[in-house]
């Protein structure tokens, strides 16, 4: 009866075990099937986001009326103008890559041409010794009648002398392999560095012609302005279609439920955010229509921009009046502007960390001069950025 209660008591725990380890598993998987299903509604609601603000764009360019116009002219050079700039700079990175390779490669066939070198003087003083010594010597005291001993004792040494010798052999033999390989790889890689070099030369000429149309645009701009006496109307209603945006953007991002989890709340963050460029020369505020709104900093062209804090890219594409833009949602409506960039290093619906790169400064926009504007909204309210902004990165 005993052994019985104890065999039973055996196959619950068995049991029970078995029970634990099925619900673990069963735990893991729908764990598995939550988190794949939470990743797809994600990416089917980043994909709305996109069809919302492309949806608006589009309206935003009827009601423009910009076929055949100047604006569309100029959205389309500078559009492939930061294009061109970015495969310019992915090219130079490659230059860089490719010929510190080949410095790399070089070096190492140099250390192994000294160590075969060396390996050929040791090899050609054995050789001269054993042949000093006598090429039979090995066979005339294995035939002498000298001590057994004595005489195991020097084939031993006879053998391992050649083992040695043959051992020499064989890294010459490894070495001379490496150096060929070195050579071919040297070789393979001056010719993709010819051939990227190239490449850059046929983008810089490409960027200087787009460089070229785009000042006739501007030129053919500045000619509009001047007819017209002044801009301000036009500036103004830049600023609703770019307000139009932002209401869609805030809508869509409310309706979507991409609210953005911060380490720390935006609203935190007020005099602590680092500059969106390292180096710059002078800014200013950009006043329009009597209404002070972000700052524009006076940067050259290609500097670096980056995101001031953590969030998600909700807008990415070209803009009347602010050229190629950028917009970052940090939460709770927040949300920052960095535009007339040169190109853009990110996509609608990606998330950014502080300091992330995210663009490169230029003139776009229909500006004569490099510049980034930087600007923080809330939902329609504009902030003073320099009260946001770090004030130990004033230069």
């Amino acid at each position: 009866m005993l052994a019985f209660r104890v065999y039973s008591n055996a196959v619950y725990q068995c049991s029970l075990h078995v029970f634990v380890i099925l619900l673990i598993i069963f735990c893991g998987l729908n764990n598995q099937a939550i988190a794949d299903s939470n990743q797809a509604d994600e990416r089917d609601r980043l994909q709305q986001l996109r069809i919302k603000i492309k949806t608006t764009q589009e309206i935003v360019r009827k009601m423009e009326s910009r076929e055949n116009s100047i604006a569309a002219e100029l959205e389309t050079i500078e559009l492939k103008y930061g294009e061109t700039s970015k495969t310019l700079e992915k090219l130079t990175i490659q230059t860089s890559e490719l010929q510190a390779k080949l410095t790399e490669i070089r070096v190492q066939k140099s250390k192994q041409k000294k160590v075969l070198l060396l390996q050929h003087k040791n090899l050609a003083n054995q050789l001269r010794a054993a042949y000093r010594s006598g090429r039979q010597k090995q066979w005339r005291v294995l035939l002498s009648q000298a001590d057994p001993s004595k005489m195991a004792r020097h084939m031993v040494y006879y053998r391992h002398l050649n083992q040695a010798r043959s051992l020499q052999i064989n890294e010459v033999r490894s070495l001379l392999t490496d150096i060929q390989e070195a050579e071919d790889k040297a070789v393979s890689t001056e010719l993709v560095l010819a051939s990227t070099r190239k490449n850059i030369e046929s983008v810089q000429q490409e960027l200087a012609e787009t460089r070229e149309a785009r000042s006739q645009i501007l030129a053919r701009v500045q000619q509009k302005v001047t007819n017209q006496k002044h801009n301000l109307s036009d500036l103004i209603e830049d600023q609703k279609k770019l307000q139009r945006l932002i209401n869609s953007i805030n809508q869509s991002v409310e309706e979507l439920d991409l609210g953005v989890i911060n380490k720390q709340p935006f609203s935190r963050l007020k005099g602590k955010l680092p500059w969106p460029v390292k180096t710059y020369s002078a800014y200013r505020r950009r006043i329009l229509n009597n209404t002070a709104q972000g700052i524009i900093i006076s940067t050259p062209e290609g500097t670096q921009i980056r995101a001031v804090a953590h969030g998600r890219v909700v807008f990415s594409d070209w803009m009347p009046g602010y050229g190629l833009l950028i917009i970052i949602d940090h939460g709770s409506s927040y949300l920052t502007l960095y535009a007339y960039n040169q190109s853009l290093k990110t996509a609608v619906g990606n998330k950014v960390n502080a300091g992330e790169i995210i663009a490169s400064a230029g003139a776009s926009g229909g500006r004569s001069e490099s510049a980034v504007y930087f600007e923080i909204r809330k939902s329609k309210q504009q902030y003073n950025p320099l009260r946001w902004l770090n004030k130990g990165n004033k230069k």
